[in-house]
């Protein structure tokens, strides 16, 4: 049995450019400048209840860590990053990853591949300081929930093909409206082929609704964080603390919220009526997608009246 953990889930999964309108609550319920450092927060509350005590060894942390494995990073490279996520310029058998060791909250660096788990199969995850996984040379395990155990399960995704941000590309992308985009995830940014949906008709499956993110990530399959799901015009923290059909919107941008943020509705692009009807003064705001190709459906947020 698994247990959600936000952190894993949502909370660290998607680190990118600022997004392109203040009407959208990035995941951490504040406006999107803040991103990177509550990521950062949450990251660290989902490794674990606080932190170790000084006198306790870091052999023992790494014991704690590493579920067993034999493989430890060597000492020179837990303080750097000592490869290229996008070149993947490990040697054979290895593979480029994000991880969390050292001061610096990440680093990537070289990890044998551990396993043959391809793309869309389940996989096992190490942890953020081993960042290895049972998933190919060319997929990384994502979409991760926690265990009661305290391991991570998840699905292997494709490592976007590329030597860089500017030419990074993921097989068949831009060939149908909804389909595999590269992005940059993670502290580190790792380039993987994420599959975009569409808020409108959110057939994600079951325990997982379609999320907006803003700038580069659009939409994505997100896990629901809560058991719960927040319903228009509550509070929400993240992203995907809305049920689905609704995003998490900043509160000066909506009529009524008592909190940071709350829950308002996706809309197909140009319907104001659906929009006060559901959420009385507000209007379908403009089109938020930039990655799907022309002529794919456009949609918005029921947001107050004014320019994004």
């Amino acid at each position: 049995m698994v247990r959600h953990s936000r952190a894993l889930v949502v909370g660290l999964s998607l680190a990118l450019a600022a997004c392109g309108t203040h009407k959208l609550t990035g995941d951490d319920g504040t406006e999107t400048q803040a991103d990177d450092e509550a990521e950062a927060d949450a990251e660290v509350e989902g490794e674990g209840e606080g932190e170790a005590d000084e006198g306790e060894s870091d052999e023992a942390d790494a014991d704690a860590d590493d579920g067993g494995l034999d493989f430890v990073p060597d000492e020179d490279i837990q303080n750097g990053t000592d490869c290229d996520v996008f070149e993947q310029d490990c040697a054979e058998g290895e593979k480029c990853v994000p991880t969390t060791w050292s001061q610096f909250y990440g680093v990537s660096r070289c990890v044998p591949v551990l396993g043959e788990q391809g793309v869309d199969e389940p996989c096992e995850y190490h942890g953020h300081e081993l960042g290895s996984d049972d998933c190919d040379a060319n997929s990384h395990c994502w979409n991760l929930e926690q265990t009661e155990e305290g391991g991570y399960v998840g699905s292997c995704i494709p490592i976007c093909q590329g030597t860089g941000w500017e030419d990074a590309t993921c097989e068949g992308q831009g060939e149908s409206c909804f389909g595999y985009e590269c992005r940059l995830i993670g502290q580190v940014g790792m380039p993987l082929c994420v599959e975009s949906c569409d808020p409108m008709a959110q057939d994600c499956g079951e325990g997982m609704s379609c999320v907006y993110y803003g700038g580069y990530v659009d939409t994505v399959c997100a896990v629901q964080t809560l058991e719960t799901p927040k319903l228009i015009g509550e509070t929400c923290e993240s992203a995907s603390d809305c049920a689905p059909g609704s995003m998490c919107g900043n509160a000066d941008d909506l009529p009524s919220c008592e909190g940071w943020s709350c829950c308002t509705p996706f809309c197909a692009a140009g319907d104001d009526a659906s929009c006060d009807a559901a959420v009385p003064g507000t209007v379908c705001s403009d089109r938020f997608r930039t990655l799907a190709p022309e002529g794919c459906p456009e949609f918005g947020g029921c947001f107050l009246p004014g320019d994004p």
